[in-house]
């Protein structure tokens, strides 16, 4: 008896299963950055790791696979494309999206007093939210890692190659992320493009065990006190208990 396939999205997956349907981007329409999404697709959950594949053309294969650890905040994403052509691919603007800020929402008042910092070539740049102007673009090149920062959370973009940082407003939105112009995949060849993200609190106690970046935290003499006042108050407190 041959086994019926469904059809429609699941609401949930096991561990093991294969699922298939189709839908256009409309379908998802918040922050779909990657027009291969477009294209008939499977997910499958193996673990604390789900994989996407998509064949948006002829020859290329796209398969997307994110890794998350129990216990971490940050999520380890690796996108592979493969080239099964006799030609070479080139793929432009793929971009990995950090994150779309909405100034507009409930959580305004956590977001606009926050900043981006872009680490690009060693130099750090920091920009603060509210004074992009409607339509500004930034673009910083050869960028090692994009952060927002704020007083309760951060997150914190890292590609395993430096790419192209970018920071954009649009009205009452402000996006950032890493973008890389052009990616060439050989014929019958393959290239992939990995990057981490952190997405949890700000605290340095908590962040700086999973982001070894000194820069996003600073490393004046006043932060490096207030860091150490703060650790001696934690310290007494759990004596306390």
């Amino acid at each position: 008896m041959a086994v019926d396939i469904p059809e429609n999205e699941p609401d949930t997956l096991r561990a093991g299963d294969t699922w298939k349907w189709t839908r256009t981007l409309a379908d998802y329409p918040a922050n779909a950055s990657e027009t291969w999404l477009t294209a008939p697709y499977s997910a499958m959950v193996s673990g604390s790791t789900l994989t996407l594949t998509a064949t948006p053309a002829k020859g290329l294969k796209v398969a997307k696979k994110l890794e998350l650890t129990p216990g971490s905040y940050t999520i380890r994403r690796t996108t592979e494309f493969t080239n099964s052509g006799r030609e070479p691919l080139v793929l432009r603007d793929y971009t990995i999206l950090g994150e779309v800020i909405d100034l507009k929402s409930e959580a305004a008042e956590k977001t606009v007093g926050s900043e981006i910092l872009v680490n690009a070539g060693g130099a750090v740049t920091t920009n603060a939210v509210t004074r992009l102007g409607d339509g500004a673009r930034k673009e910083f090149e050869n960028a090692s890692w994009i952060c927002l920062k704020s007083h309760y959370k951060l997150l914190v973009l890292r590609p395993e190659k430096p790419g192209r940082a970018f920071i954009v407003r649009s009205g009452g939105s402000v996006l950032f992320g890493i973008l890389y112009p052009e990616i060439t995949i050989g014929a019958n060849g393959s290239q992939s493009v990995s990057a981490s993200l952190y997405a949890g609190p700000s605290d340095f106690f908590i962040a700086s065990k999973e982001v070894p970046e000194p820069k996003i935290f600073g490393t004046g003499p006043f932060v490096m006190m207030g860091r150490y006042l703060t650790g001696v108050g934690r310290s007494s407190c759990s004596r306390c208990s």
